[in-house]
């Protein structure tokens, strides 16, 4: 594990040094640190320590998912046999479904050797020894007898204390049933020494010392399988049913499915707590790695290293390891780093925006909130199921975040479902940054390994012929390789580079005080380090004896490893020679060398370009996911109970992430505002611990990143309290309207830089030009519509029509309401789906033609380089005829067999209604036809005398309504 650098010295991702944020301040010296956090947020070594053979296959594997994200590989087979096949036939092993094998081996420590630096464990600890917690404990797991049988519930059948949950329910339900885990747990053993011997004197894992822990675990695991009554062959027998999987391919032939002679997935539980979680510095970190990976030893046919397990022939060599009061979160964590997926929180004792949204950050210490913490993880996050390829055909959706927006509907993301997508991908041009190496040496060319973690790089040349006699290797290098943890090497292949042999060179060192030197290792700074530790990267010589191959034909290489942590600059060469006869001077760019990982430099500066998208995924609090509203906590109690918590609620919606190829991990106190994949923070406004309001503290990722999520609902506020030596300290946050749209236009308009602490926190983004946002979102489906896209103008308030929509009467158009500010607005009035010519103002006036149609209006928003938005509005009901009074001028009585005359008359306070008027009179009938809303008629002659009714019916067009009055006249007989 490499040392906690600091900050002025630590090197970022691709070689620029972190010693300043860009337009930041200074951290504040008047603010208290970080509150301390239990668990891997806390960390200060990383618990993900892969070999160069995992880290090779990890990298391979990215990159071969973001190939598939952009469109540039397609995937082959089917299920377990699923691969992604990259240009040039490589296979990548990426299964659609897997069952794979889990052994379990339970290690208590005995008493014969112990570590002299550490005086209090000279013995143990044995299993069950572990105290009970106080009563205001409310965060340590403890059982009082921590069974096999208990941890066969917990890994397979199900705890009944937790309703069943266990390890393998978890992955069926992050894979969305497509990874399966079976296996077994072996009951206690001791190993022979106390913890601490397993240990070097700082308090670390060295690959030596774990190497010697397994080992010892291992034998004592068989011996007591002997002394069972099992014979080597049923021994045997039954480890093989662990090795159904080649992890690395051994053989070549692209079929993954098959044993290679090592258990594929070995787990060592150890007695006592672990030291993550405030153990001892003997007590062992709990974390995944290899051993013995230098060691010439393994499976016949397959010598990679590892310890064989007594003398079956299968051995061990990948592993994790975890104590023995662990809850579910460790095992998860620790298993999904032997699948390949790294750790998302700061691994250099910084912090960041992970918190836990993720399994693979302080997720992995969630729970239920009523008890222990870290006893129920939630999910990964859409990255790493990408990785790990569990999204089937319909459960990622893809968006060219440079192309015209598209409409997409999102279920929730803790498994797949009929109601939607589980995540959305937009994809983005890919990223450039300036990177600055070291000046030429001679000339302006020459090889650079480039740089990072868990990664290595080689540059080979073509082969070349050894002089006989005593020929000698010579070349120019400038390196910054950290001390004792990364190596640079000199390689030579007499078989054609089937195999490499490592040489000895002037520069070159044996020691290997934490197992990482793989032979004749160049380590260390090529010129002077500064009073900061920082490396001048001088040009040096460097030879090297080749007698052992003169008169042999040859193939040379330099070759880069970096661990799984902090890493410096890395290494470069030059004029490569034997015995004066120059292999290459780079000048021409060596065409005939091999690169993979190294580059040509032209100059002391190069553009890296790097893949770069956006996943975004629909939080709710579903299936292990619900832990997000219960099991988030934070430590209030430092003074009268330090081990209580105070839990609180993660809030639901869209996490967008933002994967960046530019990092190689998310150690953002090294390189803030970027890392390998963070979430961007919806509200990103650092947020401090005060004290009547003012700033005193500041916070931790944990709490500042709880309101991350986009919706178009509301937040739920923050609230907590802190005992402090000098008063009470508080988190306040205020519930607020939701951030519906997430719009990467401004580069740093999601990360607060205000100094270099806070720069932490969130993410600088890409800067493309890309809008996505939540349309709408039902939670009692876990349904989400978004909308994903190049920029466009996004309505967070459809526009609204006021008004009655009756003939006459006027509407009023409410515009919507925009995200972004400036959008201009016109309208388009419809009537019947049709535009109405004119129609373009805020207000309609509802024409008699327009009864019963419907009225809406169409509103556009535009906004310079963005898309236009519509949204559209309907009056309420359809057009609606005006109403009419009726009116009619008639005598009181006429005489029989005369005519009389009437007047009648049709108004509206909506304008002059038009129509007949019909009118009967003792059973005979007229018509007439208004004019200006009037129509004067004679009624029929009558004979007979009497009352007689008048019936007036007035019979509109379009746009009025019919009205019907009755009258009484009286008919007198005639003179």
């Amino acid at each position: 594990m490499a040392g906690l650098a600091s900050l002025a010295t630590v090197v970022a991702t691709l070689g620029f040094a972190a010693t300043a944020v860009p337009g930041a301040a200074q951290a504040d010296p008047g603010l208290d640190g970080i509150p301390a956090s239990k668990g891997p947020v806390a960390a200060q070594k990383p618990d993900n320590r892969p070999d160069a053979l995992s880290r090779k296959q990890t990298a391979l594997r990215q990159r071969a998912v973001d190939a598939l994200v952009s469109g540039d590989a397609k995937t082959v087979g089917k299920g377990a046999d699923r691969t992604i096949k990259l240009d040039g036939g490589v296979k990548v092993d990426y299964p659609a479904t897997q069952t794979a094998q889990l052994l379990t081996f339970l290690l208590e420590f005995g008493d014969e050797d112990s570590n002299p630096a550490f005086p209090d464990n000279t013995a143990g600890p044995l299993h069950d020894e572990i105290p009970e917690p106080a009563r205001s404990d409310n965060s340590t797991y403890w059982l009082q007898h921590f069974t096999q049988q208990h941890y066969k519930d917990m890994f397979f059948n199900g705890l009944a204390s937790q309703n069943g949950e266990s390890f393998k329910s978890i992955y069926n339900e992050m894979s969305s049933g497509r990874f399966d885990l079976e296996g077994d747990v072996s009951d206690w053993v001791k190993v022979p020494n106390a913890a601490s011997y397993y240990q070097d004197a700082d308090g670390e894992e060295t690959g030596e010392a774990m190497t010697a822990f397994l080992q010892d675990g291992a034998d004592a695991w068989y011996d007591d399988q002997v002394d069972a009554g099992k014979t080597p062959a049923e021994i045997k027998s039954y480890l093989a049913s662990f090795d159904i999987w080649d992890r690395f391919d051994y053989d070549g032939d692209g079929d993954f499915n098959e044993p290679d002679g090592y258990i594929d997935h070995f787990q060592a539980i150890h007695a006592g707590e672990d030291e993550s979680a405030g153990a001892p510095a003997w007590a062992i970190w709990a974390h995944r790695s290899s051993v013995n990976t230098n060691g010439d030893v393994g499976p016949a046919g397959n010598e990679n290293g590892g310890v064989e397990i007594g003398d079956s022939g299968l051995w061990i060599r990948d592993y994790t390891t975890e104590p023995e009061n662990g809850g579910l979160g460790v095992f998860a964590h620790e298993f999904a780093h032997d699948l390949g997926v790294p750790d998302y929180y700061d691994t250099q004792g910084g912090d960041n925006s992970t918190g836990f949204w993720t399994l693979m950050s302080q997720g992995s210490w969630n729970g239920h909130g009523d008890g222990a913490i870290g006893t129920t993880p939630n999910h990964m996050g859409a990255p790493d199921k990408l990785f790990l390829g569990w999204y089937g055909p319909n459960d990622l959706k893809t968006v060219d975040g440079s192309g015209a927006p598209q409409q997409v509907v999102l279920g929730p993301s803790y498994h797949a479902t009929d109601v939607g997508a589980q995540a959305l991908a937009v994809t983005l041009p890919q990223g450039s940054a300036t990177i600055d190496v070291v000046e030429p040496d001679q000339g302006t060319h020459y090889f650079y390994s480039g740089n990072g973690d868990d990664r290595s790089a080689t540059t080979t040349s073509p082969t070349v012929a050894v002089p006989a006699g005593n020929p000698e290797l010579t070349a120019r290098v400038s390196y910054s390789v950290e001390d004792d943890w990364d190596y640079a090497y000199l390689e030579v292949s007499a078989d054609g580079g089937t195999t490499w042999d490592h040489v000895e060179t002037d520069l070159s060192t044996t020691t290997d005080p934490n197992q990482q030197n793989e032979g004749f290792g160049i380590t260390g700074c090529s010129g002077t380090r500064d009073g900061d530790g920082v490396c001048d990267n001088e040009w040096t010589d460097l030879s090297a004896d080749l007698t052992a191959y003169a008169g042999s034909n040859v193939k040379v290489r330099f070759e880069m490893v970096n661990d799984a942590a902090y890493h410096e600059l890395g290494f470069s060469v030059d004029s490569v020679a034997i015995d004066g006869s120059v292999l290459t001077d780079v000048e021409d760019g060596a065409p005939t060398w091999t690169l993979d990982g190294f580059r040509v430099m032209d100059g002391s500066t190069f553009t890296l370009v790097y893949d770069q998208y956006y996943l975004a995924e629909n939080k709710t609090y579903d299936g292990y996911d619900k832990t997000l509203s219960q099991g988030p906590y934070s430590f209030d109690y430092p003074l009268t109970a330090p081990s209580k918590v105070d839990q609180y609620k993660y809030q639901d919606g869209l996490l967008v992430w933002y994967v960046n190829g530019l990092y190689a991990d998310n150690d953002v106190s090294s390189h803030p505002g970027g890392g390998q994949a963070l979430p961007v923070d919806a509200n990103p406004e650092y947020a401090y611990w005060t004290t009547g309001g003012v700033p005193v503290a500041y916070a931790s990722g944990n709490v500042n990143s709880f309101d991350a999520t986009f919706d178009v609902d509301q937040t739920d506020g923050l609230h907590l309290t802190r005992e402090n030596a000098s008063g009470t300290r508080s988190f306040d946050v205020a519930a607020q309207p939701s951030v519906p749209v997430f719009e990467d236009t401004d580069p740093d308009g999601y990360w607060d830089d205000s100094d270099d602490i806070t720069s932490w926190f969130s993410t600088q983004v890409a800067g493309n030009g890309t809008v996505i946002q939540v349309v709408s979102s039902d939670e009692s489906r876990g349904q989400m519509v978004v909308r994903a896209g190049r920029k466009f103008v996004a309505v967070t308030k459809a526009a609204a029509v006021t008004g009655t929509p009756a003939t006459g009467q006027t509407l009023t158009a409410v515009p919507p309401t925009f995200f972004q500010s400036g959008v201009a607005v016109s309208y388009r009035w419809q009537v019947a789906g049709q535009n109405v010519a004119g129609a373009t103002g805020t207000t309609y006036q509802v024409k008699p033609g327009d009864a019963g149609k419907a009225i809406g209006v169409v509103v556009t928003g535009t906004l310079a380089g963005y898309d236009a938005a519509t949204s559209t509005a309907s009056a309420s009901g359809t057009g609606q005829a005006a109403a009419v009074t009726l009116s009619v001028d008639a005598p009181k009585k006429v005489k029989a067999g005369h005519k009389a005359k009437i007047k009648v008359t049709v108004g509206s306070a909506a304008g002059i209604p038009e129509g007949i008027v019909k009118v009967t009179f003792g059973g005979k009938k007229v018509t007439g036809q208004l004019v200006n809303g009037t129509v004067k008629l004679k009624l029929p002659k009558l004979n007979k005398a009497g009352k007689k009714e008048l019936v007036v019916t007035f019979e509109p067009t379009s746009g009025w309504a019919p009205a019907t009055t009755t009258l009484k006249i009286r008919v007198t007989k005639k003179n």
